[in-house]
């Protein structure tokens, strides 16, 4: 068997992908969320590639990599394929149990998903992990927020602003825009932090 062939079944195996052969050419097969890759261009290294696969590449030969197995399932939620982007932050956390960052993803894959019980244990371990995790934090709000306890969602987003102001910001988490409480986050920041210095001082003509 020639190298290339060698590499296109290699290829076909590594994606759980239907058996080379055919004409002599290699077959089309797609990853377990359905992303279609011909065989013959996985070694090319000027054939432009799914990201999904260049990620399920590197995982075959380095599938003990926590970080690569999280950034597939970022991938996977993009594509609104949550059961896959579960799987694979699963294996995440299996590799790097105390990644705050893996816990808030598996928790954002669950919401949307509807599954805010799991969503909301994941949030919550993930700021036991890191109490100063901001993004955490508003998530948990989101989730008070469509319990209708808007008064915990208020304080959940206030507790993210004040570790992270940024995280206000539609450039930073663009989640923000359909926030209908930020106002009045900003109201109670603006209370707590210079509402009570703003005194009513006037200066006078010099």
């Amino acid at each position: 068997m020639n190298r290339r062939l060698a590499m296109a079944c290699l290829a076909c195996a590594v994606l759980v992908a239907p058996a080379c052969g055919g004409r002599g050419s290699a077959s089309v097969s797609s990853d377990p969320a359905g992303v279609p890759v011909d065989a013959a261009t996985l070694w090319d290294p000027n054939a432009v590639q799914d990201p999904i696969v260049t990620y399920r590449l590197r995982l075959a030969t380095d599938p003990d990599n926590a970080a690569l197995h999280n950034n597939l399932g970022n991938l996977y939620v993009l594509r609104n394929w949550m059961e896959e982007a579960i799987r694979e932050y699963r294996k995440a956390i299996d590799l790097a149990p105390n990644s705050s960052v893996v816990w808030n993803n598996l928790g954002t894959a669950y919401m949307k998903l509807g599954k805010k019980g799991d969503a909301m244990s994941a949030f919550r371990r993930a700021v036991r992990i890191d109490p100063r995790y901001a993004l955490a934090w508003y998530n948990i709000g989101v989730i008070h927020d469509e319990q209708q306890d808007y008064e915990g969602a208020i304080e959940m987003y206030l507790k993210a602003a004040s570790l992270n102001p940024a995280v206000l910001d539609s450039s930073e988490n663009p989640q923000v825009v359909n926030n209908r409480h930020l106002t009045a986050v900003r109201l109670r920041r603006y209370l707590e932090e210079e509402g009570n210095l703003a005194l009513p001082l006037e200066p006078m003509p010099e």
